[in-house]
């Protein structure tokens, strides 16, 4: 082998060693420098298949805008068939048309029992607007002004900012003969946002407070259960008996039984008493014993006239999206919003709590 390689001249074999060290110097260098495949081609990324949750979630969204806007054209069947399969699915939105439709009997047979069970359901996840629904289930279903469950409802989620409850509220304590508080709530709802309320607020500014008359035919109910609610600590009972007994509304005028229920109703959390009470109690010994009646009558007319009580034919004759005031202007109604207004931008505990 080597007798054969020193046959060749040695600039030859020179020659033939460059050549050699240059093509794996080339190839080296190739191997080393060269670009990833496709680096320089434009490849446009591919947008990941949705999960069939996704797929499902935007259905539903579908599917209940949908339904809104059937309920908005009054096709209830067609609006109560998707919120109710959608509320079975535990959809708070849902829930709250649902529940809606059942007491008001809307696509489906009227439910008072079934609609409290989405409704509170929904309550339960912090929806605001389900406690104003409750409210209005609760006017509904027993349509006396004087129902002191809507009344509760209602100023709980309007004090936390619902504005249609605000709304609502305003309108009850007008039909109660209650103009001073009617006002004011109404100057919420308009400050929260409630459309009705602006209607609303000419109607509510121009009524005086106006003089009630009970009516006999429920009176005895009535008292029976405004006494059984007192005792169990409802501090609005407990007031509307101290402002009868102070005014003589549907039962005998006694001074010293309004202060007793004043001080009670104050005790249970009442702030109309706790207003009214120093200054009852500024022209009165220390003790409360000594009555100054001419005082007791003069204070009684700083206090908003009790709500009437109905008779059966009188009760809830209100056509849908209006209320007329008991006692007052045949011809004047007042507007409420509708109770699923922006149903599908709500959100749990959206709603700010506001003073009263």
């Amino acid at each position: 082998m080597l007798t054969r390689f020193c046959r060749f001249p040695l600039n030859h074999i020179l020659f033939m060693l460059s050549v050699a060290a240059f093509g794996i110097r080339s190839e080296a260098a190739i191997v080393i420098n060269q670009p990833a495949a496709g680096a320089n081609e434009y490849v446009p990324i591919q947008a990941q298949p949705a999960t069939p949750n996704e797929e499902a979630e935007s259905d539903q969204v579908t599917a209940l805008g949908q339904a809104f806007e059937a309920y908005k054209r009054e096709n209830y069947s067609y609006a109560y068939n998707i919120f109710s399969h959608y509320a079975d699915m535990n959809d708070p939105h849902a829930m709250l048309a649902t529940g809606y439709f059942l007491f008001m009997g809307y696509g489906a047979a009227q439910d008072y029992a079934k609609a409290k069970r989405y409704l509170e359901r929904a309550n339960g996840l912090g929806f605001v607007r389900a406690t104003t629904l409750l409210g209005l289930l609760e006017q509904r279903s027993n349509p006396q002004p004087s129902n002191q469950s809507a009344l509760r409802l209602l100023t709980k989620a309007a004090n936390m900012g619902d504005s249609v409850a605000a709304n609502a509220l305003a309108n009850l304590y007008y039909r109660r003969g209650n103009t001073t508080d009617a006002v004011a709530w109404n100057e919420k709802a308009i400050a929260l946002g409630s459309y009705a309320a602006k209607r609303n607020q000419k109607s509510l500014t121009a009524a005086p407070n106006r003089t009630q008359q009970i009516v006999s035919v429920n009176h005895n109910e009535h008292f029976q259960k405004l006494r059984q609610e007192s005792q169990a600590g409802n501090g609005q009972a407990s007031y509307e008996l101290a402002t009868r007994y102070h005014k003589g509304a549907g039962v005998p005028q006694n001074f010293g039984e309004a202060i007793r229920l004043y001080r009670l109703a104050a005790q249970q959390g009442s702030e109309q008493a706790r207003k009214i009470l120093p200054i009852i109690l500024s022209k009165q010994n220390a003790s409360g014993n000594s009555l100054n009646s001419l005082w007791m009558q003069e204070t009684s007319n700083m206090v908003t006239t009790p709500p009437i009580v109905l008779t059966p034919a009188q009760d809830g004759k209100t056509e849908k999206g209006s209320s007329s005031p008991v006692g007052g202007t045949p011809n004047v109604s007042l507007t409420e919003d509708d109770p699923l207004e922006n149903l599908l931008l709500l959100k749990p505990s959206h709603s700010v709590k506001i003073n009263k």
